[in-house]
């Protein structure tokens, strides 16, 4: 529920942008990373202070949170550069359905945690409900091209690397304030330099966040850094420390559902009836997913044949001062070996 909660504030992503101050797509990228990992960062050092013991930034930890900053970073350029290159509806496949997917892979071959058939079979209707989805949708005309698509599959890579530099941290006993703290505050240190850089060397491309300072600018900010940066991970980070890193990717792809459902309610769109197909196949995944998950951890669905014996020794006690050798094995030394 936390993982899902978390994709329900990043699908307001959206609609909140087209609430707000026309912006273009870097400049709104780079100020939600610093607005967001500046707080991310501050608060983690205030954490970070009580359990400093617990918290140690140096040796695998920190290589650990550059890993997982050079995700972050990576994610939101890619992202941003693939959906134009190769248009929104093509670019939002790639980058949200091959995360899992690379998520998925590294779990196995770094930490030898292969998912389950539930998880193939989840991720596998999702990303078809993903694709009927955006398939549904308004086109913007733009071509495909290699490159748009490489950096759009780059985009879902650097998802999946700092989503599994944070569980990594996470079962290092990390908090996930602080996990999440380390790899943005670094993300918005290296995107702040980026900006100012940007900005002095002539010749570059500046980046424009005068937008910040328009009526309701600042407001846009705020939400976007704290409440889908802040906010948003930190309980991302909360649900990934009880499950996989590629359980929580394929959750979070009840994102493009939750932005479809706050189109239709606060910007007033009318989907088609495609595009609700394909939120309905996606709710199907993530349906498989959840279900698959509750019945795993749920005490009342293991074995109790075994809970007899043992209750009947524990309150009877032994019954014989010495077993006989050629005697057959009782049901309870049979529970105990």
């Amino acid at each position: 529920m936390l993982v899902l909660l978390s994709a329900l504030l990043f699908a307001t992503t959206g609609t909140s942008r087209a609430l707000g101050p026309t912006a273009d797509d870097l400049s709104v990228g780079a100020v939600r990373v610093i607005v967001g990992g500046v707080a991310l960062g501050l608060v983690a050092l205030l954490v970070r202070r009580r359990v400093a013991g617990r918290t140690p930034l140096t040796g695998r930890p920190a290589a650990l949170v550059t890993i997982g900053a050079a995700g972050v970073l990576l994610y939101q350029p890619m992202f941003f550069a693939g959906t134009r290159l190769t248009g929104v509806a093509v670019g939002t496949v790639l980058a949200l359905g091959s995360a899992p997917v690379f998520t998925g892979i590294l779990d196995s071959l770094v930490r030898r945690n292969r998912p389950g058939r539930a998880w193939y079979l989840s991720t596998t209707v999702a990303i078809i409900g993903l694709v009927v989805l955006v398939a549904s949708g308004r086109t913007d005309g733009a071509s495909v091209s290699i490159v748009g698509a490489g950096a759009c599959l780059a985009a879902g890579f650097g998802y999946a690397v700092y989503a599994s530099a944070a569980k990594a941290l996470l079962d290092r006993d990390w908090t996930p304030v602080t996990t999440m703290g380390a790899m943005f505050g670094g993300a918005a240190v290296v995107a702040l330099i980026a900006v100012a850089a940007a900005a002095a060397l002539p010749g570059t491309a500046t980046i424009d966040v005068s937008w910040v300072l328009a009526p309701g600018g600042w407001a846009l900010a705020l939400w976007l850094g704290v409440i889908t940066v802040t906010v948003a991970y930190v309980l991302y980070a909360r649900g990934l420390r009880t499950m996989s890193a590629a359980t929580a990717a394929t959750l979070t792809m009840a994102e493009p559902v939750a932005a479809t459902i706050l189109g239709v309610v606060l910007l007033g769109e009318h989907p088609s009836f495609g595009a609700w197909a394909g939120v309905a196949l996606i709710g199907c995944g993530l349906a498989i997913l959840v279900v698959d998950t509750v019945r795993r951890r749920d005490p009342g669905t293991r074995p109790t044949a075994t809970a007899t014996p043992i209750a009947a020794e524990s309150t009877a006690g032994p019954t014989s001062a010495a077993p006989m050798p050629a005697a057959p094995i009782s049901t309870t030394e049979e529970v105990r070996r």
